[in-house]
């Protein structure tokens, strides 16, 4: 695997990169592959949204040919923006672990580039900081909600239930990527189950029950994209989605038995 760090369109080699003592309060990481219609747009709308704190935006790009690359080295012209070009695609969990690796704020933001999380919603999360170790987002709870399908909308929120249930953690939503905590917290979570889509999120959330940390969810409407390719890839027929949700029960059960 290699890597160019894009900073101020200045290009270093991960292996040279120095680890730098914490320096922001936030780093959130945005994962992107074929990003080019949404990413402009979402980091303008993170950047409204955290004002009065001293952020910095990691984006993740896993060699994008779509144009985005082009677009995020625009982007880091704002010394707060900094990008990770990673050469192959290696998917979702492993650009967010790129992405904490490198990451001077004392607290992470987890959030996808396409929309389905509303940036709008960080703020939200920052206020319960230092009560809670982890404060997520949650499609389940009381004013949250799925912005799809009757099937794609019932069918996820029984799925996550499911989930939650066999893996006796009292969280209704288990499977996403919307998640704020210390950057210490997160390296605390180590993840050892390898993951095809979201379900290295079941493994944070099974390692922070088992340590005792304290969970905050916090509602929000998700929203299916419309431009843009997964990182997580097309689920869009019958088939792969129940391949999902098997492999998702699947590994709540290996977490429950095994770990």
């Amino acid at each position: 695997m290699s890597y160019e760090f894009i900073e101020m369109s200045r290009i270093k080699k991960i292996e040279n990169l120095k680890e730098k003592k914490q320096a922001k309060q936030i780093s959130v990481i945005v994962p992107t592959y074929n990003e080019a219609k949404n990413i402009k747009k979402f980091v303008k709308r993170i950047k409204d949204n955290l004002n009065g704190i001293d952020y910095e935006i990691i984006i993740v790009d896993d060699d994008s040919q779509d144009g985005t690359r082009e677009i995020i080295i625009g982007l880091t012209q704002d010394k707060r923006v900094f990008a990770l070009i990673r050469k192959n695609k290696k998917g979702l969990f492993s650009a967010i672990e790129d992405g904490i690796k490198i990451a001077k704020g004392e607290y992470i933001q987890t959030i996808d580039s396409d929309f389905s999380h509303p940036p709008e919603k960080i703020k939200d999360f920052w206020k319960f900081k230092d009560k809670f170790d982890i404060v997520s987002g949650s499609r389940y709870i009381k004013g949250g909600g799925v912005d799809s399908s009757f099937f794609r909308k019932y069918g996820s929120m029984i799925l996550n239930k499911i989930c939650s249930k066999i893996m006796r953690l009292g969280v209704m939503d288990v499977g996403g990527n919307f998640h704020l905590m210390k950057k210490k917290k997160f390296e605390e979570l180590k993840i050892r189950l390898p993951s095809i889509f979201g379900e290295f999120s079941f493994e944070w959330f099974y390692n922070a029950k088992k340590k005792g940390f304290s969970i905050k969810e916090i509602p929000f409407i998700y929203k299916f994209r419309e431009e843009g390719e997964s990182k997580m890839g097309g689920n869009k027929d019958f088939l792969k989605l129940l391949k999902t949700a098997l492999l998702y029960i699947k590994r709540a059960f290996v977490l429950r038995i095994y770990y």
